[in-house]
Formats: C-alpha cells, sequence, structure tokens
C-alpha cells in the first residue's frame, strides 16, 4: 500500500485534476490516480442529478453492470445517500464487527469489510459522495481519510468545471443557429434592450425599412415608424408590453424612412436566462400590406355584388374575420431530410412537440398532394447546387390539416454534397383560400348579372296575362340558375300563395297551393323579418325545417 508523501507527488496530483476537459478523461484521471492513493477493493463516486432527483453512480470499480444498477438504484438509502444528504463522513473498520446503521452493502458477489465514503464537494456545495472499500478489515487510515478528501474535493471541481464548459459550448452552439436563422429570415429581426431600445436590426430590416443600423442604434421603433396612419391603441399595448416585460402579437401600421405606408404583424418576446434574470426583447415582424389591401379589394367587390343582387338576392353575410396573420415556418434538416430543428411557429402550426419531429424525416409531414412533388426536388438537388431556392408545396398537420406554404429554402453543400437545408417558410393557406373565393364570387357576379339581363328582355306587353309572364320569368330563372324547381308565391298577411310553380323535370306549371301562418309559425316570422332565406339544407335550417313536410 501506498501514499501520496512528497511535495512533488502532491502537486502531480493535484495537476492531474486540472484542465480536463472531458467526462472521459475525469473518469480516466479519477481511475489512475485512485491506484496510486490506496489499495482498494471496490470504488464508487456518486454524483447528485439534480433534474431526476438522485445520485448517479458515475465511476465504479468492482461492480457488474447488474451490481451497478442496483447500487445506483438503492444509494439514497445506503452510504452514499447518508454522507451526501448529512456532509458527514463514513468510516468503517470492520462492517463485521461495528454494524453501522448508515454503512449498508449493496447487492454484490463480494463481502465489504471496511470502507470510507466522504463528501464531494464544490464551492462549499455537497454534490455527492466517494468512498474506497476493502474486504479485509481496518484497511484504510487517517492518511486514506485526508488523501481521499482531497481527491473528492479535485473531483467535485473538476465535474462542475467541465459541466460548466459543456454548458457553455452548448449556448454557443444554440447562439449561432439563432444568429444564423435572424440573418437568413426573410423577416425583420429586431434586438432590444430592456427599455425597448434597438441594439441591432437584421438586414432584411435595414433594405426593408431604409434605416441603417447606425442610424436607429439607441432609439424605440415606435419613436420614428410610426405616423399619421399608426393606431394609438396598439402603441400603447406595445408599449406596455416592454414595461411589463410580456409577450405580444398584434398588427400595426407602420412608414418606411420615405414615407412609404406598410402594415406590418408583430411579435414580441422577453428572453431571461436560468435564474430568470431578463437578457432582451427580441420582435419578428412580417409584411402583411398585400394580405391587408387584397381584404380591401375584397370587401369592395362583396359589396359590388350585393348591389348587382338587389333584385334577385341579397348577400347574408360579409367575410367575418381578417386573413390569419402567420409567422416564418423554419426547420434545418439534414442531407437525409431528418429534422435536426424545428421552430415554435412550425410545431405549432402543425400541432407537433420538438420532441415528436426531432429525427424524423420531413416527408412524414408533406401533404400526399405535394409527396411526389417535393420528392422530385430533393432528389434533383445535389444536381442543381443552388444556395437559395423559391419553394411552394403543401403540409399536413397531426390532426390531417392541409398547409399551404411558400418561401425560401437555403442549401449547404459540402464537397458538392447536400448536406443542410434551412428552410424559411410562411403559411398562404388562407390566402390561396381567399383567391378561390374571388373566383367563386366573381362566377356568381357573371351568373347573376346574366339573370338580370335575362329579366331585363322580358318585353311584358306581349303577354296575355299575368300568369304567362310568372311562367316565362320561372322558365328562364330555371335554366340560369340551373334550379329544377321555381316558385313565385303572394305573401297576404297571414298565408303565402303559389302564383307559378315550375318543376323543370317535368316541364310543368302549377299554382294555387297555400301556405298559413298558424302552421308554419317559424317560417312565417323569417319572412317578416329577413329580405332572404339562404337554406343550403333545408332539412336542417331553422326556418325552412318546418316545410320538409309540406
Amino acid at each position: 500500500m501506498r501514499l501520496i508523501n512528497t511535495l512533488s507527488e502532491i502537486e502531480k496530483f493535484v495537476e492531474s485534476f486540472a484542465n480536463l476537459d472531458s467526462l472521459e478523461v475525469l473518469i480516466d484521471t479519477i481511475k489512475t490516480q485512485l491506484e496510486l492513493v490506496a489499495q482498494h477493493d471496490t470504488t464508487g463516486l456518486y454524483l447528485y442529478n439534480e433534474e431526476e432527483h438522485k445520485l448517479k453512480l458515475f465511476y465504479a470499480k468492482g461492480f457488474s453492470e447488474e451490481e451497478k444498477l442496483n447500487a445506483e438504484l438503492t444509494a439514497m438509502e445506503r452510504h452514499p445517500g447518508y454522507v451526501f444528504k448529512t456532509g458527514e463522513i463514513l468510516w468503517v473498520n470492520d462492517q463485521d464487527v461495528e454494524h453501522n446503521p448508515f454503512s449498508i452493502d449493496s447487492i454484490k458477489r463480494s463481502h465489504t469489510r471496511s470502507r470510507i465514503y466522504v463528501p464531494v464537494t464544490s464551492n462549499n456545495k455537497i454534490i455527492g459522495a466517494f468512498g474506497i472499500q476493502s474486504e479485509q478489515p481496518n484497511a484504510f487510515t487517517e492518511k486514506h481519510l485526508a488523501v481521499l478528501k482531497v481527491f473528492a474535493s479535485l473531483a467535485g471541481n473538476a465535474f462542475l468545471a467541465i459541466n460548466k464548459n459543456n454548458l457553455i459550448k452548448k449556448q454557443n452552439e444554440e447562439n449561432r443557429k439563432l444568429s444564423y436563422l435572424a440573418t437568413h429570415t426573410p423577416n425583420n429581426v429586431i434586438y432590444a434592450d430592456k427599455d425597448g431600445k434597438i441594439t441591432w436590426v437584421n438586414e432584411h430590416f435595414e433594405s426593408f425599412t431604409g434605416y441603417k443600423l447606425h442610424e436607429i442604434t439607441g432609439k424605440t421603433p415606435g419613436s420614428f415608424l410610426t405616423g399619421p396612419a399608426t393606431e394609438p391603441e396598439k402603441t400603447s399595448q406595445l408599449r406596455n408590453a416592454i414595461q411589463t416585460k410580456t409577450p405580444i402579437e398584434l398588427t400595426i401600421a407602420n412608414y418606411k424612412k420615405n414615407g412609404e405606408l406598410y402594415h406590418i404583424a408583430v411579435q414580441i418576446n422577453p428572453v431571461f436566462d436560468e435564474n430568470d434574470e431578463f437578457l432582451y426583447f427580441i420582435s419578428i415582424q412580417q409584411d402583411v400590406t398585400q394580405l391587408v389591401n387584397k381584404r380591401a379589394i375584397i370587401l369592395e367587390n362583396q359589396h359590388q355584388l350585393q348591389v348587382n343582387m338587389q333584385t334577385i338576392k341579397e348577400s347574408q353575410a360579409r367575410y367575418s374575420s381578417l386573413l390569419q396573420m402567420t409567422h416564418d415556418l423554419i426547420t434545418s434538416l439534414d442531407g437525409k431530410g431528418t429534422i435536426l430543428y424545428a421552430n415554435k411557429s412550425w410545431l405549432n402550426k402543425l400541432n407537433y412537440t420538438l420532441k415528436e419531429v426531432l429525427g424524423t424525416n420531413i416527408f412524414s409531414y408533406v401533404h400526399p398532394d405535394s409527396q411526389e412533388h417535393c420528392m422530385a426536388f430533393f432528389g434533383e438537388l445535389n444536381n442543381t447546387q443552388l444556395n437559395t431556392i423559391n419553394v411552394s408545396y403543401s403540409l399536413i398537420s397531426k390532426d390531417g390539416n392541409k398547409i399551404d406554404i411558400e418561401g425560401n429554402v437555403v442549401c449547404k453543400f459540402e464537397n458538392s454534397k447536400l448536406i443542410e437545408l434551412n428552410s424559411f417558410l410562411r403559411d398562404v393557406t388562407e390566402i390561396n383560400r381567399v383567391k378561390q373565393l374571388e373566383e367563386f364570387k366573381q362566377q356568381e357576379i357573371i351568373l347573376h348579372n346574366k339573370i338580370l339581363t335575362e329579366i331585363n328582355s322580358i318585353n311584358f306587353l306581349s303577354y296575355v296575362n299575368f300568369n304567362s309572364v310568372l311562367q316565362d320569368i320561372t322558365n328562364r330563372a330555371s335554366v340560369c340558375l340551373d334550379s329544377k324547381r321555381i316558385s313565385v308565391w303572394s305573401y297576404t298577411g297571414h298565408s303565402i300563395i303559389c302564383e307559378d310553380f315550375f318543376d323543370s323535370a317535368a316541364n310543368e306549371h302549377s299554382s294555387g297551393n297555400e301556405i298559413f301562418e298558424k302552421d308554419f309559425p317559424k317560417y312565417f316570422n323569417a319572412i317578416k323579418t329577413q329580405l332572404i332565406i339562404d337554406a343550403s339544407d333545408a332539412h336542417q335550417n331553422e326556418f325552412s325545417k318546418e316545410l320538409v313536410n309540406f
């Protein structure tokens, strides 16, 4: 048995724990130095895992894999847990004689007679327990204890230093990725301090607004972007979010440096560190001017449609809501399409968690309608060698919804081989839906104008009687509306009388049926209160379903 005795040996011992750069090297150092310090049969270095709230067996000697699992599982109830929780040293010279209640063996093949366990500390904080054990009684002395305490302290400090270094490396990598995404996103990005004053903007902001970073550093966005059309209540909401350091999303009217008005969807989030201390604000802004203008055009067309329909039909409803404002859907893929990263907007849009999608292939989320197109596009990327590509395709959410997207894909190649893709996409599902709706409304206008033209072309003086006029009108309406049954009724106050009923399938006209208010009160109430009853399903409409069996 040999102990460290000379000053030079102690210096070498301490230096062996300095500048360790990985957990693997720390384990090797513990193993090597421990063999030099004392003869022993088994060793256990337990360190506390705060996430799992238990001691983890970081290094062990003389244990099988099954014995390691059992030792770790029971550590908190045995001597490692006692030393960790109390900070007391546990020293047993002969377990068979002393019967220390805290010195409890885990399940293993050998029988321990003597052991020393000391707390592992760092910065005066206990982070674990470390000990050596022997099958022989009275195997250890005060010198072993002294060296073991120094050993535990050095190992504890080295462990925390390595973990801190790994955390810094991880944070630096995350910051690099965030910086890359902020620089390449097709939206405005602003970083601001606790008072909302600008510290950095991306190039897209500069080119979009006309303001350079050196002109606006230290200013709040509201001090130079607002103008006559900017909504005061929204600037107040933004100011309150900055003061209270709370997230906010809204759409507001702003102005470029040249005075041009634009509409922007603003998302502001405060960023805090692991101690919940405020760091900075980040704001991502999407230009929605075209969407706002498109809405104005749609409303104007809707009004025009209502004017043209006055003698035949009056619109029952207007568009009920603005187009949904969405933010960039960002993903990072490897060269095979495996998802390495997906931002919150992408996850929320598709209704997945990050844990569910990491490591899966992007084609699992491509809509069947776009699978063939995307497969062909992906297969050609290595041949094209293009760095930035405009794309347009559809995704499918977890609940089966189809999401139309468009945007840019930034490709990274190494030795002419695709190794990474970063996608910056926008949800255009609503825009596509509005386009289809516009086309439908335009067809309605054409149809209703045709009906008006048909009716206006009738020469009423050429008819023998009014019934002939009604029959000609119902004939023409049936053709224009492509309807099998058309009828005209007169209202008496307490009943309605059919003046003409045309069945196009039988090519027959009939009249004379009468419906009374006392038999169909809801239907007659609707006649009195509404100009138009639009029942796409007569069996379900609350007014017309009374007439189903008539």
